[in-house]
């Protein structure tokens, strides 16, 4: 896929519908999938002083191992609510790009999660992106989940990270280096 052009190595880098789940019990880190499962977090950071927002998207096993993690810049002429449905979207074009067609797909903006999983049209000015996310998982199992925004707060890592890059960015097995705390934190649950 063309947002997903550039892929760098560990060393290089200085058709089901969408399905309901379950609210999940508070907590206040990652929530790993069940076993044999993956799950891709997503989310986006915005600003309103400038004019780009960024969104991150991690993939991780049932033990936390991260399989693939990526960034990028995106316009924010939107606003918040487009940069979240965007978040989503980029999450999936990054299982299509890894040919993963089985998924949690997990992220903290409830009003997206609801939309995509209503499958109807969305009207609002993000409504384009939840068109085009639901057309991709036409040939994936995927349930669609909202957590907290403390469980999910490497792909917000990562999509803070994207505001500052001018292309997109997939790292595979791993997460850049400033975003480690975060994936530490994960692991140690």
């Amino acid at each position: 896929m063309s947002s997903l052009r550039h892929i760098f190595s560990k060393s290089h880098y200085s058709s089901s519908p969408p399905q309901h789940s379950p609210p999940l019990p508070a907590s206040s880190h990652w929530i790993p999938p069940p076993v044999g499962r993956l799950k891709i977090n997503v989310d986006a950071a915005w600003s309103v002083i400038n004019s780009y927002a960024g969104v991150g998207a991690v993939v991780r096993d049932a033990n936390g191992v991260i399989l693939a993690s990526s960034f990028k810049r995106i316009p924010s002429a939107g606003g918040s609510l487009y940069a979240e449905a965007t978040a989503f979207l980029f999450g999936i074009e990054l299982a299509v790009a890894l040919n993963i067609t089985s998924f949690i797909l997990e992220g903290d903006a409830l009003i997206i999660v609801s939309d995509l999983n209503s499958n109807r049209t969305v009207l609002a000015p993000y409504g384009s992106c939840v068109d085009a996310a639901l057309l991709l998982l036409q040939d994936c199992h995927c349930e669609i989940v909202h957590t907290s925004r403390s469980n999910n707060q490497l792909a917000d890592s990562l999509a803070r990270h994207g505001m500052n890059c001018f292309d997109s960015v997939m790292l595979m097995g791993h997460v850049p280096h400033y975003c480690n705390i975060y994936a530490i934190a994960d692991s140690s649950i």
